[in-house]
């Protein structure tokens, strides 16, 4: 039954991968984004989530509804910034 669920050795139509030895691992790497290429270099990867937090929030206050909310993931993003030098 498990094999079932995993699919036939050397199938890729599952996200389960199989190794040369017949053990299994969690992710195929023949699976993943070429995107991931790009961010994982050390130079992009700490301005991620401040970059993400500044647009999110000066975004959300653009809205006037999430004004508040929107200040507080600007203020995120700036001290994520800050944090990263």
């Amino acid at each position: 039954m498990a094999e079932s669920l995993m699919g036939q050795k050397g199938s890729s139509y599952t996200m389960a991968g199989n190794l040369h030895h017949g053990a299994s691992v969690a992710l195929d790497t023949a699976h993943t984004n070429s995107m991931i290429d790009l961010v994982e270099s050390d130079t992009c990867k700490p301005f991620i989530i401040p970059i993400v937090g500044l647009l999110v929030g000066a975004a959300m206050m653009q809205a006037p509804k999430a004004t508040t909310m929107g200040k507080l993931i600007l203020y995120f993003g700036a001290q994520s910034f800050m944090n990263i030098f």
